[in-house]
């Protein structure tokens, strides 16, 4: 079940498209079979694949080198990997197997060794560890989320309250909210700790392929398979508001958000898709040739490279720094005061650590750009009297920090 291959027996490819770059282009299974679920580790230097079946492979691949470092063969009776993950720290690895297995493997040693071979019972579609790497969560088709112990592979809680099969689930930054994406076209967020229903997102049309939220915390971005994306925001209390929507090209698969918010990455039909965040505009689109579907993308941490995982089985590693091409990612946080807040008809912002000059854009609900100005003083006065009363996102940014405050005019 284990192969370790060198570099030299890795397949690498490096080539220059328009304006990507393919780092290189591996195989997830002997036989191509389709790609199904990627992702990086928490550090970036290693990445995950899963494959379809029969039998279906789970290969480890280092980032840096293209080189597959382990392999697992999902054995016979079993089915496709649909779902992998590494934990956050690095010490566990779990796959989530089609018709309902649940491997947790211990990743304490070079090789990851299988410690939980779990009975799920139901369907599973993704996999998702908690922040701290103490549970290990799952989807299903019978419309639940599990989760499971890591240590000890117990059953911990099963939420259910999902219409339809959860196709896709994610835990917060700090591991307190879980949103699940089912077939009745809503996105449910649930309280990891409790199981209780926090919010109901509405509004998609079609089954929620992806759900995934920010490395802040601060939104979450949802995708359905109509190819709907949209990137919501907490508000006071429970209320979760729609901040901007916008369309990719049908059969969307997979979702990930950069770690600065700036871009959203999308996998679909035939190719990869990236978006601006807040505005919706497409910045580039890309596949290898006889790429096939796009199942699986992931951001690499800290940058803005990424995995995807295509129908043809390839997992390619992409660079897309020079694409992209909008500064250092992982800009220091903005310290910024708004007050009053809410407000009637001006606000006043503050700015600390920061010496030079502050872009400050405001947005509507629905992602509209309505003001951009620049600002030369710590401490200014914004004119908000000519805006309908609503909430806007203001975004303050300078040369090294950015930050974020929702306004509400009354």
């Amino acid at each position: 079940m284990k192969n370790l291959l060198t570099l030299a027996g890795a397949l690498t490819i490096a080539l220059n498209t328009t304006g990507q770059t393919v780092i290189w282009n591996n195989q997830s299974h002997p036989a191509d079979l389709a790609t199904l679920s990627v992702g990086f580790s928490n550090d970036g230097t290693q990445v995950i694949s899963g494959s379809e079946c029969d039998s279906a492979r789970v290969r480890i691949w280092n980032t840096a080198t293209g080189a597959q470092t382990w392999e697992y063969i999902i054995g016979s009776g079993l089915f496709c990997a649909n779902g992998v993950s590494l934990s956050a720290n690095g010490t566990s690895l779990g796959i989530a197997e089609e018709t309902g297995t649940l491997f947790v493997f211990d990743y304490t040693t070079p090789t990851p060794v299988l410690v939980h071979t779990i009975n799920v019972g139901v369907g599973m579609y993704s996999i998702r560890f908690s922040p701290n790497s103490a549970n290990v969560a799952v989807d299903g088709d019978d419309g639940s989320v599990r989760i499971y112990d890591v240590a000890s592979g117990n059953l911990i809680r099963t939420i259910s309250g999902n219409n339809g099969a959860v196709f896709s689930l994610d835990y917060n930054n700090d591991g307190t909210l879980l949103a699940a994406g089912s077939q009745d076209n809503n996105v449910r967020i649930w309280n990891a700790n409790d199981g209780s229903l926090v919010a109901t997102l509405t509004g998609h049309t079609s089954d929620i392929a992806s759900v995934k939220f920010s490395a802040d915390g601060s939104h979450l971005v949802t995708a359905s398979t109509n190819g709907q994306i949209k990137v919501w925001m907490p508000m006071m209390g429970n209320m979760w508001m729609l901040h901007i929507g916008y369309s990719a090209p049908e059969n969307l698969h997979q979702i990930d958000v950069s770690d600065d918010l700036e871009y959203v990455i999308a996998g679909g039909v035939s190719e990869t898709f990236v978006y601006e965040t807040f505005t919706g505009d497409l910045r580039a689109n890309f596949n290898v040739t006889d790429g096939e579907d796009v199942y699986s993308v992931d951001f690499q941490p800290s940058t803005y490279n990424a995995v995807t995982g295509t129908g043809s089985g390839r997992v390619v590693y992409w660079g897309l720094n020079d694409l992209l091409a909008v500064g250092d990612l992982g800009k220091a946080a903005l310290e910024l005061e708004v007050f009053p807040n809410p407000t009637s008809d001006q606000v006043t912002l503050s700015t600390a650590g920061t010496t030079g000059p502050v872009e400050v854009k405001l947005y509507a609900a629905d992602g509209r750009l309505v003001r951009a100005e620049r600002l030369n003083e710590l401490r200014s006065i914004i004119d908000l009297s000519e805006l309908p009363a609503a909430t806007y996102l203001l975004r303050a940014e300078t040369e090294d920090r950015i930050g974020v405050r929702s306004i509400t005019k009354r």
